[in-house]
């Protein structure tokens, strides 16, 4: 399918017009009081401006890595330190970035060829980076703009919906121009390499989001819609956008927040119903044609759930009550519901109507930890459970901390509660003992499944299967830290 909608790129970027489909629906007590969406607005393709600059000039010292055997790993050893993991050699080669650089979260930073990068020089500036040449290929100069942004105004429309007595003015003006800065910094790939999505600012009172095409030098506008970029979330198939836009992007605030579906091919953006009562709505993508909506977050799970069917245009109720977790599960939805004065665990089964296919009641509070192979594993007080789509449950350990898959489906790492470790065969049944250097507090699998790096406090290992030995790659006080390990796999060929 991802073909499919590349292969249409050209054809989507050579007019786009941008519709609303969809009428304000209320939120709560509180009204919407956004300026009514155009009917219609064309953008015409227009050729990059000068925030998107090529140049040549290199911005690190590159060092020559074609020798080099791989695989690859790209790898913060130190607080905003790079380097290069040649895991033929077992090598460290440095990585070089601006000193004025934000650290970079690779795994989002990435492109999908692994041979470019996003790279935040300031709040100011962006730049696309070539990996293998050392080369800044494109510079986006937040800057630049011929509109003039008026946060006084966007503040006395904001207060109308914002909670009440929450911001003064000054103090809304303020969140706002924050928000500003933020909105246009997201910048994320989008597809396949040359292709990424952006956000400029559009008028005095908004920022919209653009598709750039970096090999023909053009970028479109892909929605008019009043409000800030806060975020988004493209469909499994790349077809649909499930975007986000408000006014302040403060943590807790939720009443200005709207949410869009963008319909690339058709041309078309429309607002999203919300159902009655929520409170900080969570909305994320099921399958290609559905969304998932959680009327009010809660640390974990949430109360309330509907799902918008994209084809029918409806939002179905599936949930009024609570749940500790919910997802797609083949092509139903797995809910964990708990009855803490019971010390019960509801499980269920439903279609995307809402419609109950299976239940199971567990004598134990228990939690969802993970999915692999079509089987969900929970974490309950004192043991593990394997749960397969039948709803058969057998004990696989003591709780679960993690639980890591081998890239070729061959090999699952456990690690329990008491830090005993072991090597899983795909199917669960078999456990083999295995000897690291210390508990892993994180699993990283080599590209060929033929061993996996593990993080312990303050040391980076390898571990080789067909060995069953590790070896001491590297110790530095950021893997001490509570993050996962910011590295991915990258191709310099």
């Amino acid at each position: 399918m991802k073909k499919a909608v590349i292969s249409l790129i050209a054809a989507w970027m050579s007019v786009l017009i941008i519709s609303s489909c969809a009428p304000a629906a209320p939120l709560g007590e509180v009204q919407p009081t956004f300026s009514p969406i155009p009917t219609v607005v064309t953008t015409p393709t227009t050729t990059i401006p000068p925030r998107l600059t090529p140049t040549a000039a290199p911005v690190y010292t590159h060092t020559d890595l074609d020798a080099l055997d791989g695989p690859l790993l790209l790898i913060e050893t130190d607080f905003n330190q790079f380097q290069i993991l040649d895991m033929a050699t077992r090598t460290f080669h440095p990585f070089e970035v601006p000193a004025t650089a934000h650290p970079p979260r690779l795994g989002t930073s990435l492109s999908p060829s692994g041979k470019e990068i996003i790279l935040h020089i300031d709040d100011e500036t962006i730049l696309i980076w070539d990996l293998v040449t050392g080369e800044t290929l494109v510079t986006y100069d937040l800057t630049i703009s011929n509109i003039s942004f008026d946060p006084v105004q966007v503040a006395q429309t904001a207060l109308k919906i914002l909670p009440e007595g929450h911001y003064t003015f000054d103090t809304a003006q303020a969140a706002i121009e924050k928000a500003l800065v933020q909105s246009k910094q997201i910048l994320r790939w989008y597809l396949s390499e040359g292709l990424l999505l952006s956000v400029s600012q559009a008028d005095q009172t908004s920022t919209s989001l653009f598709l750039d095409d970096l090999q023909t030098g053009t970028r479109r506008r892909l929605e008019d819609l009043p409000g800030l970029v806060a975020d988004f979330w493209v469909s499994p198939d790349g077809v649909h956008m499930l975007l986000k836009k408000a006014f302040v992007f403060e943590p807790g605030i939720w009443q200005d927040d709207r949410y869009y579906l963008v319909n690339i091919p058709e041309q078309t953006v429309e607002l999203l119903p919300m159902p009655d009562a929520i409170a900080h709505p969570m909305l994320f993508w099921l399958t290609e044609q559905t969304i998932g909506i959680t009327h009010q977050s809660q640390p974990v799970g949430g109360k309330g759930f509907s799902v918008f069917n994209i084809p029918s245009q409806e939002t179905l109720p599936i949930l009024t009550e609570a749940f500790v977790h919910l997802r797609m599960s083949g092509d139903k939805l797995f809910i964990v519901q708990q009855d803490r004065d019971a010390g019960k665990t509801n499980l269920s089964y439903r279609s995307l109507a809402g419609e109950i296919i299976e239940t199971l009641t567990i004598d134990d509070l228990c939690y969802f930890h993970t999915h692999i192979g079509g089987r969900v594993i929970l974490n309950c007080e004192s043991e593990s459970l394997i749960l397969d789509n039948s709803t058969i449950i057998e004990v696989l350990s003591e709780p679960v901390i993690i639980l890591s898959p081998s890239p070729n489906r061959q090999a699952i790492v456990l690690v329990t509660r008491s830090e005993d470790i072991t090597l899983l065969e795909w199917n669960m049944g078999e456990h083999s003992p295995v000897t690291l250097e210390g508990t892993p507090l994180e699993i990283h699998w080599l590209p060929d499944s033929s061993g996996f790096l593990y993080r312990t406090h303050g040391s980076l290992y390898v571990y080789q299967l067909e060995s069953q030995k590790s070896e001491h790659l590297l110790t530095s006080d950021i893997f001490s830290d509570y993050a996962n390990l910011n590295a991915v796999w990258v191709n310099l060929e």
